[in-house]
């Protein structure tokens, strides 16, 4: 158990170690979060860190149990559902717009790559620190990833405005009584942390100490998993490459995990699929990061043949 359920951060136990042991929660307690815990939370991430302090995001509370229904199924994790308060984590462009104007000033930061980069972070940045003050409070949370796959339609669920874009939604409440609390292995930290410059890892040493984080795990082979596995190999080499892989399943006793991973569930051939549809939802939304700026070709212009810009 981590933290306090009541609420108050356990100062016997050095913040620290839940860092070092924090692990997703996906078992949730029927139970609401208190506003004074809540709070904690939540201004645990106002107060993050943000380039420049824009802060260019913005957090959406959903308690409602038909619309936390929805989202599980949008992102085809069913115990979502039982999770008492969703944090939708959006990259938001539209409040420091509507801060400009007010303030007599310019703003083109929705057409800038820069303002992009730094304001995605952001909103990781702020993400983490309620997740890492829920944990201190007694609370879980877990990452939801496959938000990203239906844009437009959690813009319209939510009444997200032009500027605004969800990025990542949290699960977040109390551990089911009963609930293991594990901290999933990770990678040694010689391949994390370089020295002064990046160092290239040995492949068999890689291998084998993610053979030991993964505990030696297979995945059986069977007549389905073959198939989604040979194709994925093929159409991202060649059939003589699946073929290769397939003898290595098969001399193994079964999948490795870098097989499971890249060639059954995060599908190398699938996970490229679609990239222009995010950069065209990013467009509906009004942000145009990965384009020229008119402004900038007006400016080009204007300096090749010699004029100057307003």
């Amino acid at each position: 158990m981590h933290g306090n359920p009541n609420g108050r951060i356990d100062m016997t136990t050095r913040p620290l170690d839940r860092l070092l042991e924090r692990s997703s929660l996906r078992r949730f307690a029927d139970r609401d979060i208190e506003p004074g815990v809540l709070d904690q939370v939540l201004e645990a991430g106002v107060r993050s860190a943000s380039a420049g302090n824009l802060q260019p995001w913005s957090a959406i509370l959903v308690r409602d149990p038909d619309t936390r229904n929805r989202l599980a199924s949008m992102c085809f994790q069913e115990f979502m559902a039982d999770a008492p308060l969703h944090l939708l984590f959006c990259l938001d462009m539209h409040r420091n717009e509507v801060l400009a104007r007010a303030g007599a000033a310019p703003y083109t930061a929705p057409s800038s790559f820069r303002h992009f980069w730094v304001s995605f972070q952001d909103v990781v940045i702020a993400a983490q620190s309620m997740c890492t003050a829920a944990d201190m409070l007694g609370l879980g949370s877990v990452y939801i990833g496959t938000i990203m796959e239906s844009p437009s339609e959690v813009r319209e669920m939510f009444s997200l405005p032009s500027g605004v874009f969800p990025v990542v939604l949290v699960c977040m409440g109390y551990p089911r009584e009963g609930t293991e609390r594990k901290a999933a292995r990770k990678f040694s930290r010689r391949f994390m942390i370089h020295e002064e410059k990046y160092s290239e890892p040995d492949p068999d040493d890689l291998w084998a100490d993610y053979q030991e984080r993964e505990a030696h795990r297979l995945t059986p082979i069977g007549e389905k998993t073959e198939l989604v596995f040979r194709t994925a190999c093929a159409n991202c080499v060649d059939e003589a490459f699946a073929e290769a892989c397939m003898a290595r399943a098969r001399g193994q006793g079964g999948f490795n995990e870098a097989q499971r991973r890249f060639g059954l569930h995060y599908r190398a051939d699938g996970m490229p699929c679609g990239n222009l549809d995010f950069v065209d939802a990013m467009r509906e939304a009004g942000m145009r990061f990965f384009e020229r700026w008119e402004r900038e070709d007006l400016v080009m212009s204007m300096q090749e043949s010699g004029e100057e810009a307003d």
